[in-house]
């Protein structure tokens, strides 16, 4: 493994620790720290998001989530971009939400993600 490759992983690793504990403390002044300010943003394949004020916006949908539990592992790394498998679990009332997917995740040299697309399913 050369220096760039492990230097790469650790950016990764730091921004996806960052991303999970914002997401479970909806610490949301961490959430925008996390991504460019013209961050090019996918929630869906078919729904793409522009700029860190339209994120933070989707974002507010956490404010409802309990027991949150997001586990992650890197996959890839191809230069600046990252594929990261995903699983995450969550309560909202009294139901469990469990999502499992894919981030391609594009890190700018400054640690902020300027490219980010997911795909995911719900387990019914």
């Amino acid at each position: 493994e050369s220096a760039g490759v492990s230097s790469a992983n650790r950016a990764i690793e730091r921004w996806l620790y960052s991303f999970r504990l914002a997401w479970i403390d909806k610490d949301f002044d961490a959430i925008r720290e996390l991504f460019a300010e013209g961050v090019e943003y996918w929630e869906t394949p078919f729904r793409k998001l522009e700029g860190v004020a339209a994120v933070l916006d989707e974002w507010q949908a956490i404010r409802q989530q309990s027991e949150i539990m997001i586990d992650t592992e890197v996959v890839t790394v191809s230069g600046d971009f990252y594929t990261v498998k995903w699983d995450l679990a969550y309560r909202i009332s009294d139901e469990t939400h469990h999502w499992a997917g894919v981030y391609l995740i594009k890190l700018h040299r400054t640690g902020k993600c300027e490219y980010f697309y997911q795909v995911g399913e719900r387990q019914l």
